[in-house]
């Protein structure tokens, strides 16, 4: 940098300021992060806090239908509701919002390419999870809604995104 003439210096910073306004600039960073929130939510049951996802599952009885449980043999009424059949076919220690994946598939397929917004403050993404007959728009809100929570960051999930970022802000400068 010391040897760039003020034009030159001039140049990069615009060409910088261009890149930093670039919404695909940040995708990857976003990307990386969506994934350690999957994987800590659908594999691990952990919350943004670090403690086991809250509330529990619903303890009001229900019936499961075949058709609605990845082994058919637990179909059936469960006074003890969807905390006991989460038990019932060996998924009970902790709520991970996981039995057949199909909203753990649709959060990573959003993660890919969540909708970046560069703002004057900062820069921001969401990620839109697709509805589909498996993830009904009701289904995917009273998730999000219930489990508001655990869809946060955590400190180190924020860190990992300053870092990815940090390291695009360099690579810019070189």
């Amino acid at each position: 940098m010391a040897n760039r003439s003020i034009a030159q210096f001039r140049k990069k910073l615009n060409d910088i300021t261009s890149e930093v306004n670039n919404q695909k600039l940040y995708v990857g960073a976003a990307s990386a992060v969506g994934r350690e929130v999957a994987k800590r939510i659908f594999q691990d049951g952990i919350s943004s806090d670090g403690g086991p996802i809250i509330p529990a599952y619903s303890t009001n009885p229900i019936y499961i239908s075949a058709d609605a449980s990845p082994k058919a043999s637990a179909a059936g009424k469960y006074q003890g509701g969807y905390g006991q059949f989460k038990r019932a076919i060996g998924r009970g220690g902790r709520v991970n919002l996981f039995l057949f994946g199909f909203f753990n598939r649709a959060y990573l397929a959003s993660v890919v390419n969540p909708e970046v917004k560069v703002g004057r403050y900062g820069v921001t993404f969401a990620l839109g999870v697709n509805t589909s007959t498996a993830n009904s728009e009701g289904k995917i809100e009273g998730l999000l809604d219930r489990y508001e929570d655990a869809f946060k960051f955590t400190k180190s999930e924020r860190e990992t995104y300053a870092d990815k970022t940090r390291e695009i802000f360099r690579k810019l400068w070189r």
